[in-house]
């Protein structure tokens, strides 16, 4: 669905959503043609990472050694687990360490259940990071006094002027420059200034591939330029967005049920972004002038999923 926001008469909102007016288009960036979007380098997005474990293999994946993930102190998403134990360095945001016990006991549940055979591998995190305002006093101290768990509890109270999600991926950048992709579980729900932050916070650092998981959705950027993303196959419902967060983006796709065709999106009153669109081939392709926020969202965590070709 393409869609104007703004204070208009319902009227007209109902044929924006029908169509892009012209004359939005020959006003807003008449530079396209000299700029251009040359650049032709494919990204990969990532939108199939919503499975919650299903076999003894999900919870024993092989360690993905370029990616990350970030545990915020909120409700764990049903894909938590699956993703903790793949991931090949795993960070704890201040209290999302009382979370890492809610992870083992269902760990232990899943080995129960799926018959799994063998030793407890359950996966400790490697660093605790923030101001040290939320984690339980337990939970610190048991990762400082017991080395062999091999975590390092980062106490950042005298820095102030950055969210624990942010000192995490510092911390990230600075103990692991080998990681190109984090996964940051619980980073879509809970209070919306929060929500907001994290979303700004993914055009921060253009150099990881930032992703943000809520219980049936995911949020990244996207660079300017051209991005593929390949859907290998469906869940029961599946609905993605493409939205300018960056400042306007003249915008092209093919592949969606709403299309834009050199379109120009803007986050101002009036502008246009695309919500609720939908995946009506095998390959979505994405060209545009400035960086996007791309959302996808399923109301089903079946065996289907999208993802982009690398």
């Amino acid at each position: 669905m393409r869609v104007r926001v703004g204070l208009q008469k319902t009227q007209n909102i109902y044929q924006n959503v029908l169509c892009v007016s012209a004359r939005i288009n020959q006003r807003r960036h008449r530079a396209y043609e000299t700029i251009g979007m040359t650049r032709s380098s494919v990204v990969r997005v990532t939108a199939n990472f919503l499975n919650p474990w299903r076999a003894c293999e999900d919870l024993h994946k092989d360690e993905r050694q370029n990616d990350a993930v970030i545990l915020l102190n909120y409700d764990l998403p049903p894909n938590a687990l699956s993703l903790w134990m793949s991931c090949s360095y795993r960070v704890c945001a201040d209290g999302g360490a009382n979370r890492v016990q809610d992870l083992w006991v269902e760990y232990k549940r899943g080995l129960s259940e799926l018959e799994c055979t063998g030793r407890d591998l359950f996966k400790h995190p490697h660093r605790i990071v923030g101001d040290m305002d939320s984690v339980e006093t337990s939970v610190a101290t048991m990762y400082r006094e017991n080395k062999e768990l091999g975590c390092f509890v980062d106490d950042e109270s005298e820095n102030q002027d950055s969210t624990d999600f942010t000192k995490c991926l510092e911390a990230i950048v600075k103990h692991k420059p080998e990681i190109k992709r984090v996964f940051t579980l619980g980073a879509l729900g809970g209070r919306l200034d929060h929500v907001l932050y994290n979303m700004k916070v993914l055009f921060d650092y253009p150099n990881l591939e930032i992703i943000l998981i809520g219980d049936d959705s995911t949020a990244q950027a996207i660079p300017a330029g051209k991005t593929v993303i390949k859907c290998e196959s469906e869940y029961e419902k599946m609905w993605c967005g493409l939205v300018p967060l960056q400042g306007d983006a003249r915008v092209s796709t093919t592949g969606l049920k709403w299309n834009l065709d050199g379109d120009v999106m803007s986050f101002n009153a009036g502008g246009l972004i695309s919500t609720s669109n939908q995946f009506v081939s095998d390959e979505v392709v994405v060209h545009t002038d400035a960086p996007l926020l791309f959302t996808f969202s399923c109301i089903s965590t079946s065996n289907r999923a999208a993802r982009t070709v690398t």
